[in-house]
């Protein structure tokens, strides 16, 4: 690569990158610390072409955290149709549901694929995040002394600032958001890092 192209080249980047290149590139010598003119040119295009690849895997990591996103935004739209849906026990659509069969219905129309159980779900795809953490469209799984007996989407805080859920909690009982009756929930999220 030509000097003014070095140059050029060095200019767009990043000031983090450019300081970890002058780090890379300076050794110490009799003489003192080698300066970026005197840099071997092909060293500058292999750290360049480096930091083109990382910033590429950088714009597909953010890409498919949007597209994450947007899916779970997606199954939220179509938990909420779901309210007023008759419960029924191992229920999965389209018209009742069962707890987890409402979480593995709005997220499949979304093109996520879940488990098909609370518990398998839980200890599935999402990653396990601490209650404070939560964002709207989180799962929420209810624990009890056999286990997790519940499961639904977190749903935000109301104005008095309980947290809520949409769920199908029970038979006789629609899908409906209401407010979390207890403390005893773990959460997991589909979000990327």
């Amino acid at each position: 690569m030509p000097a003014s192209n070095c140059r050029q080249s060095l200019l767009a980047l990043p000031v983090a990158t450019f300081i970890a290149l002058v780090l890379a590139l300076s050794t110490a010598s009799t003489a003192g610390a080698t300066t970026l003119t005197n840099a071997n040119p092909n060293a500058v295009s292999t750290i360049v072409s480096a930091h083109k690849r990382d910033g590429n895997d950088t714009t597909r990591h953010e890409r498919r955290k949007h597209r994450r996103h947007h899916q779970i935004q997606v199954a939220m739209r179509v938990a909420k149709r779901q309210v007023g849906d008759r419960y029924a026990y191992g229920g999965t659509g389209p018209n009742s549901f069962d707890c987890s069969g409402l979480i593995q219905f709005s997220h499949r129309k979304a093109g996520i694929s879940l488990e098909r159980t609370s518990s398998a779900q839980y200890y599935g795809k999402g990653r396990h995040i601490s209650k404070k953490n939560m964002k709207k469209g989180d799962l929420i799984y209810f624990f009890g002394s056999s286990g997790i007996y519940h499961a639904g989407v977190y749903w935000g805080r109301n104005r008095d600032g309980d947290r809520r859920i949409l769920h199908s909690s029970r038979s006789g009982t629609p899908v409906q958001v209401s407010k979390i009756w207890t403390g005893n929930f773990r959460a997991t999220t589909l979000r990327r890092r």
